[in-house]
């Protein structure tokens, strides 16, 4: 075993996964280093977060001269089988490899003829964004488990060597066990596929599924919420009860057939046509394994963004990697995808962009609010939250917004978005008379005519006093929200 630093000189992991650049550097250069001290000239396995970083470091080392006579291999997750298969099985050629893995090379895989592993102590951990209802993959430090696991891949058949690229003292403060990844995951599809097996709420699935450990009750709820909004799930009430379950739809059946996140399923679906497809696969791909949409500055205007990724081409890194995204999606998705990438007019505009994508994310319209203090444009969210868009003052009234991030100082910041056209939100709005509940007028019941698009009320206007039948459905629906009777007279 090597530590590559000590604990005065770094770098720290902390470091590691803020500054791409030395990681990419620390890693090649360790790399390097492992040529020669790889026991009986054996292969090369080096670890990393993800597919950007692997990407880079690939690249780097295939330019050293220390490399010329070595063949290296990229390896993770969203990776056709068959290049997957390049790199694990090392066949009958007797020159040295050097295969630079995600955490899919950690566990289960066994790779012939690897006698040194090098380990970042960085892996990509998925994370639910409350904000956008996106599963994210974020870079994180390993579990002292997952770093002894990697280390073990070197000593598999023969004598092993490891070179970690943090220092000893890191490796004490790691915390002995990585967090289950259902606490953090985003429960969104699974919600959905246990729906159309049978399970008809979040307290039948958390009382009845022998999960070895629990999902967070909080975030199925809104996992549920969010197939309603999406259409792929509808509520009703169980007769003579107050109860209310959930069942899948004809939409939800489609979405389920999709292998790709419900979005993007039903922007696909509802959309219709070849640009749709194109839009939501190419957006959905560049997310996969934590790769970041090419980005002006801190944030990302999607249309801009979709252009210079299919401008990649079909035999490029990035090109192959959205046809194998696209293929898993269906055939239709495939080939937009795959007739974008060889078509010099790609046709995706601000228009397009927003149309094909508003289905889909029909929760997430913004609305602006003005402009920041310090430059930007200030826009409320749908569940009310304010976020920043920087540097753009000259924003539209209303955006998608598909990423976000939370600065240190806790304040939302847009990343990824696009604009939307108020006709457009008109198109597809519906008019929903409410009947609702005003808390500081001593639970006085009133009734309104909304216009709608998802949660965002574009006009609203007041209507008569509603019904007495629909008075007592409202407040005995409040009164079982805040606890009953009994808490109703303590208040």
């Amino acid at each position: 075993m090597k530590y590559a630093a000590d604990d005065r000189t770094g770098p720290f992991l902390s470091v590691l996964r803020r500054d791409t650049k030395l990681l990419v550097n620390t890693m090649a250069d360790a790399i390097e280093d492992g040529l020669s001290k790889a026991p009986n000239r054996g292969d090369i396995l080096a670890f990393l977060p993800g597919a950007k970083e692997i990407r880079r470091v690939v690249n780097e080392i295939k330019s050293r001269a220390a490399f010329r006579d070595v063949d290296v291999f990229p390896l993770f997750g969203s990776m056709p089988k068959s290049d997957q298969d390049d790199a694990i099985y090392k066949g009958d050629s007797a020159r040295r490899r050097v295969i630079v893995s995600s955490s899919i090379a950690e566990a289960s895989l066994t790779i012939d003829g690897v006698t040194c592993v090098i380990d970042s102590g960085l892996q990509r951990q998925p994370k639910y964004d409350v904000n956008t209802g996106l599963p994210h993959l974020i870079t994180v430090s390993c579990s002292k488990d997952s770093v002894i696991q990697r280390a073990g891949r070197a000593g598999r058949q023969s004598e092993g060597y490891c070179i970690r690229l943090f220092p000893e003292i890191d490796f004490n403060k790691l915390q002995q066990h990585a967090v289950p990844e259902i606490m953090s995951t985003d429960l969104v599809p699974t919600a959905l596929l246990l729906s159309e097996w049978g399970c008809t709420s979040a307290n039948e699935i958390l009382n009845d599924m022998p999960f070895v450990d629990s999902p967070p009750e909080d975030a199925l709820k809104t996992a549920y919420n969010m197939l309603v909004d999406l259409g792929a799930l509808e509520d009703y009430k169980v007769p003579n009860t107050r109860k209310r379950r959930y069942r899948v739809t004809n939409h939800g059946r489609d979405v389920v057939k999709m292998a790709t996140h419900p979005r993007f399923a039903t922007a696909i679906i509802r959309s219709g046509g070849q640009q749709a497809q194109l839009v939501s696969a190419v957006i959905a791909a560049a997310l996969m394994d934590g790769d970041e949409l090419p980005r002006n500055g801190r944030e990302t205007n999607l249309s801009v963004s979709i252009r210079n990724i299919l401008k990649e081409g079909s035999s490029s890194f990035v090109g192959k990697r959205l046809l194998n995204f696209a293929s898993r999606i269906n055939e239709d998705a495939r080939s937009a995808v795959s007739d974008a990438l060889s078509s010099s007019d790609i046709g995706i505009d601000e228009v397009t962009t927003g149309t094909a994508l508003l289905p889909g994310f029909i929760d997430l319209i913004a609305k602006r609010k003005g402009d920041a203090s310090y430059g930007g444009s200030r826009y409320e969210l749908s569940l009310g939250q304010s976020a920043r868009l920087d540097d753009r003052r000259d924003s539209s009234d209303y955006i998608l917004v598909i990423d976000t991030t939370t600065g240190d100082d806790g304040k939302t910041r847009i990343r990824s978005y696009v604009d939307i056209e108020s006709s457009t939100l008109r198109d597809v709005s519906s008019e929903v008379d409410e009947v609702y509940v005003v808390e500081s007028k001593g639970y006085e019941v009133r009734a309104r005519k909304t216009t709608k698009v998802g949660s965002l009320v574009l006009s609203s206007m007041p209507l008569p006093s509603p019904s007495a039948e629909q008075v007592t459905e409202l407040l005995l629906d409040t009164i079982d929200n805040i606890g009953g009777v009994t808490a109703l007279l303590s208040m």
